[in-house]
């Protein structure tokens, strides 16, 4: 089913840097990213190729590998790629394959280089190129604020599992944060519905109240990358919602933190 411009600004609204953009800007961008339908095995770009402009991920999985043909990454919804080669002449430093069928959005460069002018937010982001201070700092400076997505996307306690797990299908998430106004009652996971709901045999009618994680650990939007890692691996949790005076402004999912993390390290490595 093709992605209207309605899906594609909403998509881009569960995606930092574009979460922090102005909803003008978002109705101005959408039409500029090009759908790509990618079959398994075919070759998104290859090493030292000029790059077309800035991938993300809407759906499916790309394996991005290294001059040596070595795994460095795989990436699903919601990670962008290229993004190095383009602050770096424009050729591209990797190579890119999708493993299995994948629909990814294109913005050209032109655009692209239009957008990182126009927008210092997406341009800090997205150009990891910084005093040699902070690449050594990384999660250790940057904000809970700057990662996380926001809006997060929310429901009420009384919409069935199956209406949630619908909601994280269209989204391409695998949480949901279930709210009363701004107010953050509990967060529901794909897990839950796993170990709660299908295990268990229980009705997709089930209300995600009976299901749902209630007062979960949250974070402040102060609080800096590696209070996140850390709260994420004492409590074997993938999501950490970000609350500030009792109102639920984002969400930091796991793979998030992770791509922050790998592109950190990755521009400390390419420096040594």
């Amino acid at each position: 089913m093709p992605l209207s411009e309605t899906d594609l600004i909403r998509f881009l609204t569960s995606v930092h840097p574009y979460d922090s953009l102005a909803l003008q800007v978002l109705r101005d961008l959408a039409p500029k990213f090009q759908i790509l339908s990618i079959t398994p095995g075919t070759q998104v770009y290859g090493l030292g190729e000029d790059l077309a402009g800035l991938y993300l991920v809407h759906h499916g999985e790309v394996e991005v590998m290294d001059e040596n043909g070595m795994a460095i990454s795989v990436l699903g919804s919601r990670n962008s790629f290229g993004e190095r080669g383009l602050t770096r002449g424009g050729r591209a430093v990797t190579s890119a394959t999708a493993s299995m069928a994948s629909v990814l959005l294109l913005l050209p460069r032109d655009d692209f280089e239009a957008l990182m002018q126009a927008e210092p937010a997406v341009a800090r982001f997205i150009d990891r190129r910084r005093p040699e201070a902070s690449r050594q700092n990384g999660l250790t400076t940057i904000r809970a604020e700057s990662i996380m997505a926001a809006p997060p996307v929310t429901c009420s306690a009384g919409l069935t599992c199956q209406g949630a797990a619908q909601l994280m299908r269209q989204h391409h998430i695998s949480c949901v944060c279930i709210s009363d106004g701004d107010a953050l009652q509990g967060i529901l996971t794909t897990r839950d519905l796993t170990e709660k709901l299908l295990s268990e045999g229980l009705p997709f009618s089930t209300p995600v109240s009976q299901i749902m994680t209630r007062a979960p650990h949250c974070l402040p939007p102060s609080a800096i990358g590696s209070d996140v890692l850390h709260a994420m691996m004492e409590l074997h949790i993938g999501h950490i919602p970000i609350v500030q005076n009792g109102s639920l402004l984002g969400i930091t999912p796991q793979p998030d933190l992770t791509r922050f993390q790998a592109v950190s390290s990755a521009e400390l490595v390419s420096s040594l």
